[in-house]
Order: structure tokens, then C-alpha cells, then sequence
């Protein structure tokens, strides 16, 4: 293996542990302890408290002869802690049951590591597209994948998210509740959608419908209770013809109009008796004087 074809080997096979099909095998772990064998950490700690074999020696061996742990130090920079390893497995009743998914990433991700490790041993590895456009990704996503706590472990899905999010894996994934939401939507009742219909614009309500709604109103009430209807209709000469085209026999209902207000007349309120007769003014075009000058006027003979 080269770093030519690496990345393509590497997306394939963490695509196949995604799916869990299309040839998938899990990693089988290791059945018995042996510090020089790989396993994942926690399971280097129940296997070596199964054979009596102290904490502080398990931690020595695996430190001293581990080359997987060797390995993880010198690339990802990551250090086995006495205290962390001490506490991996631990329950309240003993030994907590182990995270098959965890286990199988950090076996993943130690099988990938050491292949890139061998392949940085050939000559002129640094001068790969790889090596100088996806080194520094590739060490972050094993040290997210290495960590000695199962529970800070990423899963495979994280893990192809954050170094192929645009995988065809993701393109099959069932539809969403916000999908179904807009499916349901489509696919309302007729009284729904005509409710709803009501309550739009009302200028997207065709200029003919309108000239026919007002011909022939609904039973019970004027085109002004119409929900259906524009308050303002816009309108159009096809409307117009067709209002002309009623014929005489056909009453077309008006809007009812409030009754007009009547208009307050100031009264003049006569005296009674002579008096008040005498105070009446005459108008100056009938006494034949001319309002501007105050002459009398000359008449015009007929």
C-alpha cells in the first residue's frame, strides 16, 4: 500500500462501516491479554484484571511493548494516563459492559494509522498530493477516533461527516420530519385548501369568476359576504361585458349603501304682527337700485 491510492482505500472502507453491508466484518478483538497485541484500551484493562495482573504492570507492559501505543504517541501525540486507564470499564457493580461501536472505531482507526505509518516510511512520501493536502486532517481525525475514553470516542458516521461530508452515504438517508411535514401539507383536504384559499390575496382571484359570483350570488347573503371574493375587485373588461350581457329579466344585486344623512336647515323664525312685516329687507334688484352706487336704475322699455 502507497499513499497514491490511499485516501480512495480509506474513504471506501469507512463508507462500508457506515453502511454495515456491502461485505462489512467487524475487527474481532482480542480473546486473551497480551500486552503486545492491539486492542482497544478498555479492553486491555478487563483482560489483564481477568488474569491478576496489576494496574501498574498492564499500564508498564503496554507503555514499554505496545507498538500500537507506541504509535499513537509518536503520530497523534496522544499519552496513556494511569488514572484514565484505570478508571476504563469501571462500573458501580464492576466492569461496565463494553461500547461494541467504540471498540470497532478505535480498532478502525489503529489499523488505518499504522498502514499511513508504514507508508510514510517510503522515500519521497512527504512529496505526495496526500501527505501535503490531507496530513494534518487525517492525524485530527485520529486522534478523535484513538481516544482512550469510549464515551470521548466519535462514531463512524461522525468520523465520514468530518472527512467525506459529501458521501453518497448520506444522499440515502430516509426522509426527515420536515419532508413529511411538507408532504402532508401538499396533500391537504379540499375544505382545507379552499380555506386556506380564502385567506390569500385577493388579487389572485380570476377577473371572470368574479363577474359570474356576482350575477349569480350564493343563497343568503350578497357578494359582499363572499369569503371567496376580493374586497377591492379589480376591474376588467371581460368583467364588464358580462355585466352588460345580463339580460333585463335578471335583477343584479347592489351593495347596500347607508341611507344619506339628512342635511340641517337653519329656519328663520318670523315676528308675528306688522311689526315684523316692516322689518323684512328688500332685495336691491327689485326696488331698481343698484347695490354699487346706490342710483336708481333705468328701465328697459319692452
Amino acid at each position: 500500500m502507497n499513499l497514491y491510492g490511499f485516501e480512495r482505500d480509506f474513504t471506501a472502507d469507512l463508507e462500508r462501516f457506515v453502511q454495515k453491508n456491502g461485505g462489512w466484518e467487524p475487527i474481532p478483538p482480542l480473546p486473551l491479554w497480551s500486552p503486545r497485541k492491539t486492542a482497544a484500551p478498555e479492553r486491555h484493562r478487563i483482560l489483564g484484571i481477568e488474569r491478576s495482573v496489576p494496574l501498574q504492570t498492564q499500564i508498564h507492559l503496554l507503555d514499554t511493548q505496545n507498538e500500537a501505543f507506541e504509535i499513537i504517541e509518536s503520530m497523534v501525540r496522544i499519552y496513556l494516563s494511569p488514572v484514565e486507564y484505570g478508571m476504563l470499564g469501571s462500573g458501580q457493580n464492576g466492569f461496565a459492559p463494553l461500547n461494541p461501536e467504540a471498540e470497532q472505531v478505535w480498532l478502525f482507526a489503529m489499523r488505518w494509522l499504522t498502514h499511513y505509518y508504514e507508508c510514510l516510511m517510503e522515500p519521497l512520501a512527504i512529496r505526495t498530493e496526500f501527505y501535503q493536502q490531507s496530513h494534518q486532517r487525517f492525524i485530527e481525525l485520529m486522534r478523535q477516533m484513538l481516544s482512550y475514553n469510549p464515551s470521548k470516542r466519535i462514531s463512524f458516521r461522525d468520523a465520514l461527516q468530518f472527512w467525506y461530508p459529501t458521501s453518497t452515504v448520506f444522499a440515502s438517508r430516509p426522509l426527515s420530519e420536515e419532508d413529511n411535514q411538507s408532504t402532508t401539507d401538499q396533500d391537504l383536504p379540499e375544505g382545507d385548501s379552499q380555506a386556506e384559499n380564502s385567506a390569500e390575496c385577493h388579487s389572485h382571484a380570476p377577473a371572470e369568476s368574479a363577474a359570474d359570483e356576482s350575477v349569480h350570488p350564493p343563497e343568503g347573503g350578497s357578494q359582499a359576504e363572499n369569503p371567496t371574493e376580493c374586497h377591492n375587485p379589480v376591474p376588467s373588461e371581460s368583467a364588464a361585458e358580462s355585466a352588460a350581457s345580463v339580460p333585463p329579466s335578471v335583477s343584479v344585486p347592489q351593495a347596500q349603501l347607508p341611507p344619506p344623512q339628512a342635511r340641517s336647515r337653519l329656519a328663520l323664525k318670523r315676528l308675528d304682527g306688522p311689526a315684523g312685516h316692516n322689518k323684512t329687507r328688500r332685495s336691491p334688484r327689485n326696488s331698481g337700485r343698484s347695490p354699487a352706487i346706490g342710483n336708481r336704475g333705468t328701465r328697459v322699455r319692452g
